[in-house]
């Protein structure tokens, strides 16, 4: 039987055998796993359940012993769903792009091009921002604190340029 096995972003190594890699694009996922039982009956609930425990989560450094898996029963329990627009929101989303390596590569002069675009330059893959050439697209920048420069409009981000 193979195992999943989530890969990050830029992952070259070899795949152990017995394992089916399942490439991110980011370093950060989240899953839901919801058992459907076949009825409503007890026995079938019990399956289902006992489908979703058989479940193990671990780096593949732990591969060789697992850790014991933890299982939170949210039945009967309510969950809040509603993305909250306070500065909370703010504060999660900076820790989430905190979190992800930034994978640029830099000019001589400490600048960073990026390139946007359906298809990446050749050389310049690291710095592509992926776009569907079948859509319509924006940026929108935001500062995690940001130096007195960007308020006093003393520094101006630069406009897009067209590459050919």
């Amino acid at each position: 039987m193979a195992s999943n096995l989530l890969v990050p972003p830029g992952y070259k190594e070899a795949v152990p055998a017995g394992y089916f890699p399942i490439q991110f694009e980011t370093v950060n996922g989240y899953a839901l796993l919801r058992a459907i039982a076949a009825s409503a009956s007890q026995e079938d609930q019990v399956k289902a359940i006992d489908l979703v425990k058989q479940i193990r989560l671990y780096t593949l450094a732990q591969a060789s012993n697992p850790p014991e898996q933890t299982y939170m029963d949210m039945s009967g329990k309510l969950l809040d769903g509603v993305v909250a627009f306070d500065d909370s929101f703010y504060q999660r989303l900076a820790r989430m792009v905190n979190e992800e390596p930034v994978m640029t590569h830099r000019n001589t002069d400490g600048s960073v091009d990026i390139y946007f675009g359906p298809k990446a330059p050749a050389g310049h893959e690291e710095n592509w921002v992926p776009t569907k050439a079948s859509a319509t697209w924006f940026t929108m920048f935001r500062f995690y604190g940001p130096d007195k420069a960007v308020f006093d409009k003393s520094w101006k981000l630069a406009d897009i340029e067209s590459v050919k």
